[in-house]
């Protein structure tokens, strides 16, 4: 096992986990589509995140991601928010509906932090 290890380590020379992760935090959406669980349409999937921002309201900061998944020829997706180190979040419905994975990463960006915020506000208990 451990020459199948040295065989393999330099046939893949992978990168360092740290690396890796900042890789993979830029572009989640490379990672999306390289990975196996990416969906083909027609094929539904579980919601995942691909993308992080963050929004400030009642002078706290919350995180505010993208989670999307496939519905039929479709890509759907809501904005989940979660407040620091607690558990719990809460999500807007399903605001996103598009053919292509990165108009919906693209809308998402586009919104001001207003925008989010305003987001939060309509579905905070």
């Amino acid at each position: 096992m451990a020459t199948l290890h040295c065989f393999c380590r330099e046939l893949l020379p992978l990168p360092s986990f740290a690396v890796w992760l900042v890789d993979y935090e830029s572009h989640r959406l490379a990672h999306l589509k390289a990975g196996v669980a990416y969906p083909h349409a027609g094929e539904p999937s579980e919601p995942v995140t691909v993308e992080f921002r963050e929004v400030e309201h009642a002078s706290d900061r919350w995180q505010a991601s993208l989670d999307v998944y496939r519905d039929q020829d479709l890509w759907r997706g809501y904005i989940r928010f979660h407040h620091g180190s607690a558990e719990a979040h809460v999500r807007t419905g399903d605001i996103f509906c598009q053919e292509e994975l990165q108009d919906l990463r693209d809308r998402f960006l586009s919104f001001t932090s207003a925008t989010l915020a305003a987001f939060l506000r309509s579905i905070i208990p």
